[in-house]
């Protein structure tokens, strides 16, 4: 790795300093390399810099003590690369927001950060089987637009956006909030490896060694909602960390939108709440593409035609059929009830279920029960 470069990869891994800190060293001395150079020959920084007395000596402190040979066997390790803020690379839109991040650390196809067609969707890490149903479907049908799908990496809605994305034949992106030497959380470790063999990105302003803590996901909100173009709510009760994200966007002047919930439970509060403060109801995948005028890229006629995984309409045995008509998108089934609902025998539930999973028509949740996936309800011809 070029030194200037990886300079700026140890000023955007040292302890406690921020990117404002950054931002006035680099504004200062205009390059990472003099910043350095400075430290090591002076064991200080100019006093004209208006930064507190604090983050002065963290800054020097950092450098002083930052091994440059530990951190570039770091980043090839685990294949990490570093862009600055002025890089031709760096969104654009990025640049936009209130403080920045000046240095961003990322795996897989850093192209990515240059398509205009950046959509973040959000919500619980707790989701029900309907939120579920609607970042995965709403995924995999917008980036047949061209649309790049931007999320956090967490379980729950993050993680059914990348997959619905990946699903969909497209790309997305993962901004996380830790260093990309972690994997956090760990159950999404297949996922993240996923994203980056799909032409995706992982993202993130913490260098390496950084632990995932809690204050830093407010700071990943912001990017996430700083390199889209929209803000997809899909499900958020009201404490929901992804209200941050879409307060973020409305500061930043991002579109913002969410979708219907059930209004009998908590679950989808901040979705209502959102929808009286003004954000936009989306109740279809079309309404975006309509509104931004994006139209499909480089499609053939059995994706046009909404195919499942290029195989077009699955055929469904008598068995099959049956447990598909007794399946819900919104709310988990369990294997008692279906049992009942189709009079099937064991044997031939057990095998007839194991063979719409292979499909991917239907999925089994956490505690047992089965689910139908928006793929499936599509492709089943009633």
């Amino acid at each position: 790795m070029e030194e200037n470069r990886l300079i700026l990869a140890a000023l955007g891994s040292l302890p406690n300093v921020g990117s404002v800190t950054i931002k006035e060293v680099l504004t200062y001395y205009k390059t990472a390399k003099t910043v350095w150079d400075v430290i090591h020959q002076d064991k200080a920084i100019d006093p004209e810099i208006k930064i507190a007395t604090r983050y002065k000596n963290a800054l020097v402190k950092g450098i002083l003590n930052i091994e440059l040979d530990t951190l570039a066997q770091q980043m090839e390790r685990y294949h990490m690369d570093v862009l600055g803020i002025d890089d031709e690379v760096y969104p654009a839109q990025l640049r936009e927001i209130f403080n920045p991040p000046q240095v961003l650390f990322f795996r897989g196809n850093r192209q990515l950060l240059q398509n205009s067609r950046q959509v973040a969707m959000v919500g619980a890490r707790n989701c029900t089987p309907y939120g579920r149903n609607v970042a995965t479907w709403f995924a995999s049908q917008l980036v047949k637009y061209g649309i790049t799908i931007v999320s956090g990496g967490a379980r729950g809605i993050d993680s059914y956006a990348h997959e619905g994305a990946l699903k969909g034949k497209g790309t997305t992106i993962a901004v996380m909030g830790c260093g990309l030497d972690y994997c956090y959380p760990r159950r999404n470790a297949k996922l993240f490896r996923t994203i980056v063999e799909e032409g995706g990105l992982l993202l993130s302003e913490f260098g390496p060694g950084v632990e995932p803590r809690a204050g830093n996901f407010p700071m990943r909100n912001r990017i996430i909602s700083g390199i889209a173009k929209a803000v997809i709510v899909v499900e958020a009760k009201a404490s929901s960390g992804s209200l941050i994200t879409a307060d973020m966007a409305n500061s930043e002047g991002r579109d913002v939108y969410t979708v219907p919930g059930n209004v009998l439970t908590d679950d989808f509060v901040g979705n209502h709440w959102l929808l009286e403060q003004g954000a936009s109801l989306l109740t279809n995948v079309e309404q975006l593409p309509k509104i931004y005028n994006w139209d499909t890229i480089d499609l053939d006629i059995s994706q046009k035609m909404g195919s499942h995984n290029g195989m077009g309409v699955l055929s469904f045995t008598l068995e099959e059929r049956k447990i598909l008509e007794s399946l819900s998108n919104a709310k988990e089934t369990s294997l008692e009830t279906l049992a009942m609902t189709t009079n099937l025998s064991e044997g031939a539930l057990h095998l007839s279920l194991l063979s719409l999973e292979l499909k991917q028509c239907i999925e089994r949740t956490a505690s047992k029960g089965y689910i139908i996936l928006e793929y499936g309800r599509n492709q089943f011809v009633h």
